[in-house]
């Protein structure tokens, strides 16, 4: 069973080295080119793809944010975050990353997050 949830804050500062520095910051709901619902499957897709494994239960955030990068305008980014356990810490442990043109980057955390 999977839950979808929305929310903003801290976790769209990873934003800034996924997308080659500067500072993110939340902002005002926008309505994306993908809806959420889009969003979410469009990751779940890419995560198959990549064949990254999933659990069978696992919780889906979906954050919306701007990355600030030097000498560019300010890109919106919308962050679909996959959370389970992993070596015994719920953790979000991908992040699928869409631009405003639906753009696809994934982030994959499982050997960053600390051994049991």
């Amino acid at each position: 069973m999977t839950r979808v949830t929305r929310t903003k804050g801290a976790a769209l500062a990873i934003a800034t080295l996924l997308l080659g520095g500067g500072c993110a910051s939340s902002s005002t709901p926008r309505q994306p080119h993908l809806s959420r619902q889009q969003m979410v499957e469009r990751a779940r897709q890419e995560i198959d793809r990549r064949k990254l494994p999933l659990p069978e239960k696992y919780e889906i955030k979906v954050e919306e944010g701007f990355s600030r990068v030097e000498a560019r305008p300010p890109a919106r980014i919308f962050g679909v975050f996959f959370r389970f356990p992993y070596r015994g810490i719920k953790d979000t442990v991908y992040i699928v990353w869409f631009d405003e043109g639906g753009e696809i980057d994934v982030a994959d955390y499982r050997a960053v997050l600390p051994l049991d």
